[in-house]
């Protein structure tokens, strides 16, 4: 026990991990390859897809998030000046863009891309889904980085490196095991109320149960290299292997269902491994992986997207979510066909400007 009186949790005996790499990143798959996408996915609890988007997208992404970071910082932030991206710069330690969702063109183009939409299928096993509406992630370099515009001078910026790790699950483990509901019911926000704010977006699915899904799964595009040192996503691999072992071992700590890596279980840390991708790719993951992001310790941005897609059949009130959905889409937004799928689109007719509840939506 510890110096006062609380019980140490017993420690899981974890294999070390040491992840297949290829060119110095995470081996990728391409969406095609199911047998070995799948085997990895199975083994480690996460796979890497190469391709996801093109370069082009990639660049039209990273403009956009330039452009979210420039307007929230109310013009302070110049993209083409190192000297500004000190002060007023708008996003905190984490790395996370704005509690806001990114609903610019190129992230919906993002959200539509057919090598997501068929990783997940397969992941599914069901083309009945819904994309998350989430948000950018971005950490500037801290290493070498110019004082100012056109410097060949350049300085490290150490204190922008944010939280070395903050591993954490956005289930309840408890609930997840045990198969109840997590007490904050998020999966519940049934969206007939026009809810103008985005945190339901940005929590959406969290407290689904399993009982609904055989699995929850989270993912982030990388938008730039994301290697070793330049800031990125960590987890801890097969993890999902040992979640119900963990959880007799470890007190029960409240019923939210974001949960932070409880006291005493540091030794986790080292077991934690840096998925480096490539731009364009995109890594999905079981939500029962412990995950963070890593910090940045290098001269270049980590940008990302979170995108994940969820079962159709976990929603409430779909229409009232495509309803919300549709009044963020940019104008002349073009959704192809696996948006109008992903998007929940194809529930809602041509002239249904305003959805009215369906009686049997509102329970």
């Amino acid at each position: 026990g510890g110096q006062d009186g609380t019980q140490q949790p017993a420690e899981l005996e974890l294999e070390k991990v040491v992840l297949p790499q290829e060119d110095g990143f995470v081996k990728a798959f391409d969406v095609g390859d199911k047998e070995g996408l799948l085997a990895f996915f199975e083994e480690y609890g996460f796979v890497v897809v190469r391709g996801a988007i093109s370069e082009e997208q990639t660049e039209r992404s990273v403009a956009e998030v330039w452009d979210m970071v420039e307007e929230q910082s109310v013009h302070r932030v110049d993209r083409a000046d190192p000297g500004t991206w000190a002060n007023g710069w708008p996003i905190g330690g984490v790395g996370v863009v704005g509690m806001s969702s990114c609903v610019g063109p190129a992230a919906w183009e993002n959200r539509q891309s057919p090598v997501i939409d068929e990783l997940f299928r397969l992941l599914l096993q069901t083309e009945d889904m819904v994309a998350s509406v989430d948000r950018y992630g971005f950490m500037r370099p801290t290493r070498s980085v110019p004082v100012a515009k056109n410097s060949s001078e350049t300085e490290d910026r150490p204190e922008w490196r944010g939280p070395a790790s903050w591993l954490h699950w956005d289930l309840n483990p408890w609930d997840w095991t045990t198969g109840d509901t997590a007490a904050d019911g998020d999966s519940l926000h049934d969206w007939a109320t026009p809810d103008l704010s985005d945190k339901p977006f940005i929590i959406e699915g969290n407290a689904t149960r399993r009982a609904e899904v055989a699995l929850k799964l989270q993912g982030v595009l990388a938008l730039a290299d994301s290697g070793e040192d330049d800031g990125g996503f960590l987890c801890v691999p097969r993890f999902h292997k040992y979640l119900e072992q963990w959880c007799e071992y470890n007190k029960r700590n409240g019923s939210k269902s974001f949960v932070p890596l409880p006291p005493g279980n540091e030794y986790l840390k080292d077991h934690a491994c840096k998925i480096t991708m490539r731009k364009g790719s995109f890594c999905v993951w079981r939500s029962e992986l412990l995950h963070c992001n890593y910090s940045n310790a290098s001269p270049n941005f980590r940008i990302c997207q979170y995108i994940k897609y969820m079962p159709a059949s976990t929603v409430r009130a779909p229409k009232h979510r495509a309803e919300a959905v549709r009044r963020r889409l940019p104008k002349d937004f073009v959704v192809s066909p696996v948006g109008q799928r992903v998007f929940g689109l194809n529930l809602l007719e041509a002239d249904d400007a305003a959805v009215l509840p369906d009686k049997s939506e509102v329970e």
